[in-house]
This record gives C-alpha cells, sequence and structure tokens, in this order.
C-alpha cells in the first residue's frame, strides 16, 4: 500500500488507461449494469497491460543504451539523485509514458480495435452487454438501416435510423432517431405522408408497438448512411498528434543522454505534450 503522497499519485496515474478504455468502449458498445468488483477488474486489468507495454518498451530501449539503464536501475534501486537534478526532463518523460499507456488503454477500447479483433478477446459462453436493438439496428455488416415503427396510438412512421439509445438494459424511456427519408401515417389512415420539411424523428421504445428493419446497400462507396452524418472523416489530426508523442518520446530519451539538452530537443518535447493535451480533450469530447 503507498505510505506517501507520490506513492497514491503513482497508483492513481497507473490506472488512467483501464479508465480511458472503459469510456471509449462504452461510447460505441452496448453496456449493461455491473457489480463493482467486474468494473474495479476490469480497469485494472487493462491498465496492468497498458503499463506492462510501455515498461516493455522502456526496457527495450534500455538495453541498447547502457546510460539509460543505469539511471533507471539506480532510480529503482531508491537513488533518485537525477531526477532530482533533472526535475523537469524527468516530469516530461513521466507524462510521456503516462499519455503512451492511456492512448493504449483508449486505443483498445475504440470501435477499431473492438471490431478487429478485440470482440473476439472479450466474448464469453454467457453473452453480455447484449441487447436486441443493438442486433437489430447496429448489424455487424456495414449497411444503411431503414425503420418502420407502429406505435401503440395505431400510428406509423418510418425513416432511416440515425442512432438509438443501445443500453443493454431494456427501458421504456430508451430513444430511437429517424433521419432521411421520412414518412408517418396517423391513425386511421391508409396512405403514409412524407415529412418534407421534417429533419428527426425522436421515439421512445415505450410508445411502440412493432418495429421493422430493413437494410440496405450504401448508395455510395464508402456512405454508410445518415447514421455516420456529420461525423469527423479526416483522422490525420490524430496522426499527426500521435507523430509529435514519437518524436516528444524520443527526444526525452536523448535528453537523458546529454546533459545540457539543445533548443531542438525541448522544443520536439513541448511539441508532443501540447500534442497529448490536445488529443486528450479531443477524446473527452467524443471525436476521437
Amino acid at each position: 500500500m503507498p505510505t506517501s503522497i507520490w506513492g497514491v499519485a503513482f497508483y492513481v496515474f497507473a490506472l488512467f488507461p483501464g479508465v480511458a478504455f472503459v469510456f471509449a468502449r462504452e461510447g460505441h458498445h452496448a453496456s449493461s449494469k455491473r457489480s463493482a468488483f467486474r468494473e474495479t477488474a476490469s480497469v485494472v486489468f487493462v491498465s496492468a497491460v497498458c503499463d506492462a507495454v510501455v515498461a516493455l518498451v522502456v526496457v527495450a530501449i534500455a538495453l541498447s543504451v547502457p546510460e539509460i539503464a543505469n539511471t533507471i536501475t539506480a532510480m529503482l534501486d531508491g537513488d533518485l539523485s537525477w531526477a532530482r537534478s533533472n526535475f523537469g526532463w524527468a516530469l516530461v518523460l513521466a507524462l510521456l509514458a503516462l499519455a503512451a499507456a492511456t492512448f493504449l488503454g483508449f486505443f483498445l477500447g475504440s470501435k477499431w480495435a473492438h471490431d478487429h479483433g478485440m470482440k473476439l478477446l472479450w466474448s464469453a459462453a454467457i453473452p453480455r452487454d447484449v441487447s436486441a436493438w443493438q442486433k437489430v439496428l447496429y448489424p455487424d455488416e456495414r449497411v444503411e438501416v431503414k425503420v418502420g415503427l407502429t406505435l401503440k396510438s395505431g400510428a406509423w412512421v418510418s425513416g432511416t435510423l440515425w442512432d438509438f439509445d443501445n443500453d443493454a438494459d431494456n427501458s421504456p424511456h430508451r430513444t430511437i432517431t429517424l433521419s432521411g427519408d421520412l414518412s408517418a401515417r396517423s391513425s386511421g389512415s391508409e396512405e403514409p405522408v412524407p415529412l418534407s420539411e421534417t429533419d428527426w424523428v425522436v421515439v421512445e421504445a415505450g410508445d411502440i408497438e412493432l418495429l421493422q428493419a430493413s437494410y440496405y446497400e450504401p448508395a455510395e462507396e464508402g456512405d454508410l448512411g445518415t447514421r455516420d452524418a456529420g461525423r469527423p472523416k479526416s483522422r490525420r489530426w490524430k496522426r499527426i498528434a500521435l507523430a509529435a508523442l514519437v518524436v516528444g518520446a524520443a527526444a526525452g530519451l536523448v535528453a537523458v543522454l546529454s546533459p545540457s539538452p539543445s533548443v531542438w530537443i525541448r522544443l520536439a518535447t513541448v511539441v508532443a505534450l501540447a500534442a497529448s493535451v490536445l488529443f486528450g480533450i479531443f477524446a473527452a469530447r467524443g471525436r476521437a
């Protein structure tokens, strides 16, 4: 157990990757209510994996550079003289390691990682986080989903799926949002009327008597329908941030070997830290 403020800070920061993983995964995957033990186990397990990966990278670099290996060995033995005399650079390297581990946790929880192997790792014989709505409205195929809703009032409405509340716990307050090709028929009418002046239709699950879904290929290649409309298409800013982090990490390691780091090394490290902060802000706002 930690006995100092620095020990507490170390344990808290070491769990950042697991927290980032949970936040990223909940953004695209249905989440049911879990016990406190399961939530804690997920955070601790993912954090341990991400921290171990970063530690292995540091060890690999240290094995190839004896000066770095000697410095790290001395610090592990309790000799913090280098960190005290180079506090600024020690802080920079610690923040870079924290940013790398946190980004790895966020990446492992992303939809891309889920679709390219993580879902096989997390699958179990007893399905978890399963919602019938998600199975029907978010199929594995990259298709456009057309939805028809028969309401308890007798009215009928249809349109292209935009989004829905994918909570795995059924609730009468779950909502579904339609946008595009909207049409409706009031109770007692026979012919549907196009809703040409309406952009959005939001319906609660408690008002739905029957839900019908049809799948269509996107009209154009790369178009996934209105569900992805408005989402950022370019990931160039993310690549720039990652490149800056790599450059900054390399600059920081070079700085360890240099008693007087050059202006370019300092500039590269500052750029990397700024990029990591911006990436964290965009990720927190759901744009990553």
